[in-house]
């Protein structure tokens, strides 16, 4: 009546695909992560991570280099002008006393 048992028939297909994709995605998913984890530990994925850490340790380093370097140059650069200061511009001479 009214085509209700067509409805249902359809609701049923409906219902049946929808889990059907349910199950294929949960699968694909448990998949997708086996994968993954195969990737991560294989050779290949050990020496990326590798590679990947020691550039980040690298660029570290370099960092901490330059900032070091900057510093030691601002130091040696004041003793310099320290020295030079000392160098060229004597200070003048204080009039000595006279003894009696």
């Amino acid at each position: 009546m009214f085509g209700l048992n067509d409805m249902y028939r359809e609701r049923e297909k409906l219902y049946m695909r929808c889990k059907r994709q349910q199950a294929k995605a949960g699968a694909d998913r448990t998949l997708a992560k086996k994968q993954a984890l195969e990737a991560i530990s294989s050779t290949k994925g050990l020496l990326v991570s590798f590679a990947l850490g020691l550039t980040t340790q690298c660029e570290a380093a370099h960092q901490s280099r330059r900032t070091l370097l900057k510093g030691i140059q601002t130091e040696v650069l004041g003793v310099i002008s320290q020295y030079v200061a000392a160098r060229f511009n004597p200070e003048p001479e204080q009039p000595q006393a006279k003894e009696d």
